[in-house]
């Protein structure tokens, strides 16, 4: 989808260039996929929340939509304890229909998938700006650990279906816990280059 958006944005401007007079506004993925990823994760969501518990079931229950949903914008999935500050009367309060945690992850849905556009802008623009060294330097350690914390949740997601197969087929469960783990390698593999393109700069420079 991404790609797609990207050549649309291209061949609006070239167009405009043509026509001169006529110029398309060039599409900015910062504004569009957040807005796109936050009504889906809605969606998602009230689907989910709408779901019935399965008969039998007796212990805290996650529908399986919201699984995938939280697995789509995995990294926006640990806002969601930031529930753990709030006082308890808030936490068992809802908003349109969203708990607080649901709250949490879909302002986490909103940054995340701005920053994805906001990178993917910069790169197709023909004037990019480099970072300073040290916001480099955070974003490659925060990134990687935010990678490790995902690769946990993502093992404990498989664990979890393996447990849950006796009672019923947790393809939810499994779906989640790959996209939980492609996201994890996304985030380590892309620190990891980050810090090594910094790290040549740094030589190359001295």
């Amino acid at each position: 989808m991404s790609f797609i958006l990207i050549y649309n944005s291209a061949r609006a401007d070239s167009c405009g260039k043509q026509l001169g007079s006529v110029t398309m506004p060039k599409l900015k993925l910062a504004v569009v996929l957040p807005i796109m990823q936050v009504i889906l994760a809605i969606v998602l969501l009230k689907i989910g929340n709408s779901s019935e518990l399965p008969k039998g079931w007796d212990t805290p229950y996650t529908p399986p939509i919201s699984l995938v949903c939280t697995g789509i914008s995995a990294p926006a999935f640990p806002l969601t304890y930031f529930v753990l500050l709030l006082p308890r009367s808030m936490n068992l309060s809802a908003v349109l229909g969203f708990s607080v945690q649901q709250i949490l992850f879909l302002l986490g849905v909103a940054a995340l998938w701005w920053w994805i556009g906001h990178m993917i802008d910069r790169r197709s623009s023909s004037t990019k700006k480099a970072g300073t060294a040290g916001f480099q330097i955070f974003t490659s350690i925060f990134g990687f650990l935010l990678g490790g914390v995902l690769l946990v949740a993502g093992i404990g997601l498989w664990r979890q279906a393996l447990f849950l197969r006796r009672y019923a087929t947790p393809f939810a469960y499994y779906l989640a816990g790959v996209l939980f783990l492609v996201w994890s390698i996304v985030l380590i593999s892309g620190s990891v280059r980050g810090a090594s393109t910094w790290g040549r700069r740094r030589t190359i420079s001295s």
